[in-house]
């Protein structure tokens, strides 16, 4: 009996090793028995779904701005944390940057004035220059040219041409209006420069000069009327000029007496110089060669 056991145990773990296919039995009369087992159909196990990934490209987020990066808009420059407005802008704006409207007071038509509201500011209309109307000048019945003979033989100096470097120390280009002030010369009878014009940066080419010579007090009027002398562009004498003056004017409540003249340009000058008259020189008005003032206008 004990050996049908020992048997039966190896028939059936070497049945289990063999895929199992096979199991044994014992009958009635003590027999055993080897049966083929009808191999069920293998049960398969439920899959697990599968869940497909789909891949998902998010789109990049635009960055945010943050305090520390401020947005700088266009015409507008970020030094450190301060904020700088261009020059074009502000002119483009009107200088008004937060699209404001103001309040603009305009002359109208008549004597007052009227208000205007705009962000755009005004039109500006063009400035008008006046037309400036020259005074009446007349050029003198004694008018007396004089040659370089005469002023060489009055001022000596100018037997000699006036280097470059002295032109330009001493010389004024000639403007619109010209103001000399003569003072007292510091050595006496002394025959210094108390004026020097430059002609040749004058644009357009002046023909003419009108002088005006102020008195320096209200009672017993005197004029200082210098000497005119013209040089070329070398800085040699061309001519002079005297007894130029023509007209004269009474003292008012603003200004002091005086008298005017008209002065032709010789040809070939370039510059203009004012010596104080030599005493021995006559005039029908009093002169005054120790101060005065005098008005160069381009007639």
């Amino acid at each position: 009996m004990r050996f049908v056991t020992a048997l039966i145990c190896t028939v059936m773990s070497t049945l289990v090793v063999a895929d199992e296919r096979f199991y044994t039995t014992v009958d009635a009369q003590g027999r055993v028995q080897v049966i083929k087992s009808e191999q069920p159909a293998p049960v398969e196990m439920p899959k697990q779904p599968v869940s497909s990934v789909e891949k998902v490209v998010s789109e990049p987020t635009p960055k945010q701005q943050t305090p520390d990066e401020p947005s700088v808009k266009q015409g507008t420059r970020q030094v450190d944390a301060d904020t700088y407005v261009d020059t074009e802008l502000l002119e483009q704006k009107n200088f008004n940057l937060e699209d404001k409207k103001r309040f603009y007071f305009l002359p109208n038509s008549g004597f007052g004035t009227q208000i205007v509201e705009s962000k755009d500011g005004v039109m500006k209309a063009p400035i008008v220059k006046p037309e400036v109307i020259k005074p009446i000048a007349y050029v003198s019945s004694n008018y007396l040219p004089l040659s370089l003979e005469d002023v060489q033989r009055w001022y000596p100096q100018l037997k000699q041409c006036m280097s470059q470097s002295d032109i330009k120390k001493h010389s004024k280009p000639l403007k619109d209006s010209n103001n000399i002030w003569v003072k007292p010369p510091l050595i006496p009878d002394t025959f210094e420069i108390d004026g020097f014009l430059a002609l040749s940066s004058t644009i357009p080419v002046v023909k003419q000069l009108r002088v005006v010579s102020f008195a320096s007090t209200y009672k017993n009027p005197a004029f200082y009327l210098p000497i005119i002398v013209f040089l070329g562009e070398t800085g040699c004498p061309v001519a002079g000029v005297w007894q130029y003056w023509s007209r004269a004017h009474v003292a008012t409540d603003k200004q002091y007496a005086s008298v005017e003249g008209l002065i032709n340009i010789p040809a070939q000058s370039a510059y203009v110089l004012f010596y104080r008259p030599i005493k021995t020189l006559k005039a029908d008005i009093p002169l005054s060669i120790d101060s005065g003032s005098l008005v160069v206008e381009a007639y």
